[in-house]
């Protein structure tokens, strides 16, 4: 199967089904099915955030407790459109977990499942392969 990995906390946003958008510079042709893997390096910045730290709150997760290098659910890619086509018609609390700028691409997910975290998975840059 193709992973991602996502620095923290968007891996877990993802697969909380709070950020249904991955923003990227680059776009897929892949569809289907993709693990997230949450990478070592976490943002702590961001959970002072109102909207990171609402959606944070409603699942007890903090700086301290995020999981990271693991492997820790799997989404599907529906669709890919670039940006400027997403900014009018996407959420607030979307605009803010994602880079909206011009030339880059929203993957659009859906399917979202949390699995136990498979631990000390080390991730790569761009889509790479796991094996379940």
């Amino acid at each position: 199967m193709k992973a991602i990995t996502l620095i923290q906390p968007w891996a877990t946003l993802i697969i909380l089904g709070e950020k249904k958008i991955e923003t990227r510079s680059w776009s897929t042709n892949l569809r289907g099915e993709i693990a997230i893997h949450a990478g070592k390096k976490i943002d702590k910045s961001v959970f002072e955030k109102p909207y990171y730290r609402e959606a944070f709150k409603k699942y007890g997760i903090t700086v301290d407790n995020i999981i990271t290098s693991s492997l820790i659910g799997r989404c599907k890619i529906v669709d890919v459109k670039k940006t400027e086509d997403l900014i009018d018609v996407i959420s607030e609390q979307e605009r803010v977990f994602g880079n909206y700028d011009s030339n880059r691409y929203g993957w659009i997910l859906d399917d979202f499942e949390a699995i136990e975290p498979i631990r000390n998975v080390k991730g790569m840059l761009g889509l790479w392969n796991y094996n379940f």
